[in-house]
């Protein structure tokens, strides 16, 4: 057999595994979150050398429907294809007003670009009752904050079928995590500081948000209370009066409550929460090994900390591009 037709069986042989696990996948034969035979057993399964068999699950991982997993191999993620949706417009990429998601952002219309599908970037208001969805059909939502848990949002993606993912992932690399929802990604947070020892876990927010209408910060303070309850510690909160802002006076509150309540770690609502408190440590000697710092974020604060040399201070610097690729290869 020469090398033009050997290539061409082997384009043959990889389209009829791609078909034959795609009907099975559709068909229900594999839930979502089982994984498929390994390769070697798929290689005996059709006769068929590894690097076939390899082909035809990366067609699989393209149509979204597979995705490779350390430790367990192929797992089935969806049980329809990218490409087997009725798409009803273009999928909406949201952010808050001060557009730090935008990174992210760019890079999952980039991602959904290559594979055929449009998007738009919406810059969604703080108050999420301003958004009316009804305006809008869009093929999926990726929202990279907790404006996607607005009921209204949430109620009209639920009865129009269109995919919604919501993101988040925090400053600290061993804490990141993508979270459906906010409450979850803060009891995750918060478990995994405790599994490291931490018990005095304070909490670090601002008032104009925490009795703003976004509903994220409220959710996320009731999964902090609720965390510390289960672990018979009272929770212990510091609010400065605004979230973008801050004045010496809030500093100086923020330094001495640490030490009052003998703080070994806060979880911060936003990465500007977290420039804060690492400036305010910073400024009043307290070394950032001594107290854990981390929360809910969307970008990286390269200027600010550059700004007052405190960049060693991260242990690794979080690359919010990585987020905006799974966002989009998710929905």
């Amino acid at each position: 057999m020469n090398e033009k037709k050997r290539r061409r069986r082997k384009a043959f042989v990889a389209t009829y595994i791609y078909d034959s696990l795609r009907q099975r996948i559709e068909g229900g034969q594999y839930s979502v979150g089982s994984r498929l035979p390994s390769e070697h057993t798929l290689c005996d399964e059709f006769g068929a050398s590894r690097m076939t068999v390899r082909s035809a699950l990366k067609r699989l991982g393209e149509d979204g429907l597979i995705e490779s997993q350390p430790g367990k191999g192929w797992c089935i993620i969806r049980n329809h294809a990218l490409s087997g949706l009725k798409v009803k417009g273009p999928i909406l990429l949201g952010a808050v007003n001060h557009g730090a998601c935008l990174p992210a952002m760019r890079v999952a219309g980039e991602y959904l670009q290559r594979k055929g599908v449009s998007s738009r970037i919406h810059h969604l208001p703080l108050e999420p009752d301003l958004l009316n969805p009804e305006e809008h059909i869009w093929g999926g939502m990726i929202i990279f904050s907790g404006l996607s848990l607005a009921p209204q949002i949430v109620e009209f993606c639920k009865s129009n079928q269109i995919p919604l993912l919501s993101l988040m992932y925090v400053q600290r690399a061993e804490y990141d995590t993508v979270a459906p929802d906010q409450f979850t990604g803060t009891t995750e947070i918060l478990e995994q500081l405790a599994a490291k020892g931490h018990r005095r876990i304070g909490y670090l927010s601002a008032r104009d948000v925490e009795h703003g209408r976004d509903p994220s910060f409220r959710i996320r303070q009731a999964a902090y209370n609720l965390f510390m309850s289960s672990m018979n510690e009272v929770p212990r909160v510091f609010l400065t009066q605004y979230h973008y802002a801050f004045s010496q006076e809030d500093g100086h509150r923020f330094v001495e409550w640490l030490r009052k309540e003998k703080i070994d770690a806060v979880f911060c609502t936003t990465s500007v929460m977290i420039e804060f408190s690492l400036v305010q440590m910073a400024q009043h000697g307290i070394r950032a090994t001594d107290i854990e710092i981390c929360g809910a974020s969307f970008d990286v604060p390269h200027i600010l900390l550059e700004h007052h040399g405190l960049k060693s201070i991260l242990a690794v610097d979080v690359d919010a591009n990585e987020l905006g690729e799974t966002g989009a290869r998710k929905i």
